[in-house]
């Protein structure tokens, strides 16, 4: 509480440098070897993900049963 009049305010801080720009690509030879590499990792994990059974088929015995109750 001041008895002569308000408290004056202080200055704002000066508004924050704008953000650096982002890296460009430098050189035609690293987009190249990044290239290579993504290729590379592609090629060696072929199709063994996308094959989920074994050349015969499912070897368990299907589940035929049916629920009678919610829950079993």
């Amino acid at each position: 509480m001041c008895a002569f009049g308000s408290p004056s305010t202080p200055a704002p801080p000066p508004p924050a440098p704008p953000p650096p720009e982002p890296p460009q690509e430098a050189d035609e030879e690293v987009r190249r070897a990044r290239d290579q590499e993504r290729r590379q990792a592609m090629l060696a994990a072929g199709r063994r993900s996308t094959i989920l059974t074994g050349g015969r088929g499912l070897s368990g015995e299907a589940s035929v049963s049916r629920k009678t109750l919610l829950g079993q």
